[in-house]
């Protein structure tokens, strides 16, 4: 274990609904809309266009610590605050030894819809545990499969087609893909493809976001180490996100 401090600041924002664009639909129709700055990622790759999904809106969480530090809201939507938060709490929920986490990160889901939730507790839940051996690239999009089938018990949630909200079913996934890339950028991991949104979300500071759609955009990252990696992820009290990467 290296010398760095027990605690570390971890950012939480609260939530503001986000669905995952449906991909071929927005592909065929040729609704794109213009991609947000390139921010560099791990490793020196560049990050890629965004797609045209867009944050939910909601009602501005209550009850968070005061922060000066604020994303940048889509328009029509309220700031979020940045409070800080314990990184060794966060160790402590989910159950690990802190010599084995190499990077933690956690967001809010407050003020999301029950369907919203719905939709990231299941991703929570497929990428859980998910082991990724030296050498080989970690799926998002493989492991967590298309949220766009109803039959697979996704649920509708808030999207915004061409600028209008509208439902769509896996809205909120990009969250969870989201909280992953910043976990994997704390643990220093190579990323092999990720994508930002086109406009700012509500969740994770600007340019620290990571969309999926099935079938165009994933988000990607591979393991350079001599051992195996383990993902864990959990949602605790209905509300708290947290991803963390485990070198085990």
């Amino acid at each position: 274990m290296n010398n760095r401090s027990r605690y570390w600041i971890i950012p939480v924002i609260s939530a503001f609904a986000l669905s995952v664009w449906h991909a071929p639909f927005a592909h065929a129709a040729g609704l794109a809309e213009p991609a947000a700055p390139q921010h560099p990622a791990p490793g020196g790759v560049q990050t890629s266009p965004g797609a045209p999904t867009q944050p939910e809106t909601g009602p501005a969480p209550a009850n968070l610590p005061a922060n000066p530090a604020v994303t940048q809201p889509a328009e029509g939507e309220a700031p979020a605050l940045v409070p800080a938060y314990d990184r060794h709490e966060l160790i402590q929920k989910l159950g690990v030894d802190e010599e084995q986490v190499l990077g933690i990160y956690y967001t809010s889901m407050e003020g999301s819809t029950d369907n919203r939730k719905h939709n990231i507790v299941k991703a929570m839940r497929k990428i859980n545990g998910e082991k990724i051996k030296p050498g080989e690239i970690f799926s998002y999009n493989e492991e967590v499969g298309n949220s766009n089938l109803a039959e697979d018990n996704w649920k509708e949630a808030h999207v915004i087609v061409n600028g209008q909200l509208t439902a769509g079913y896996g809205g909120g996934i990009c969250q969870v893909s989201s909280t992953l890339f910043n976990a994997v950028q704390e643990a220093k991991l190579p990323i092999v493809e990720r994508h930002t949104h086109s406009k700012t979300v509500g969740y994770v500071p600007v340019g620290q976001d990571a969309t999926v759609a099935y079938g165009l955009l994933d988000f990607r990252f591979s393991n350079p180490f001599d051992h195996t990696l383990t993902i864990k992820a959990k949602v605790f009290d209905d509300t708290n996100v947290v991803i963390a990467i485990l070198k085990k």
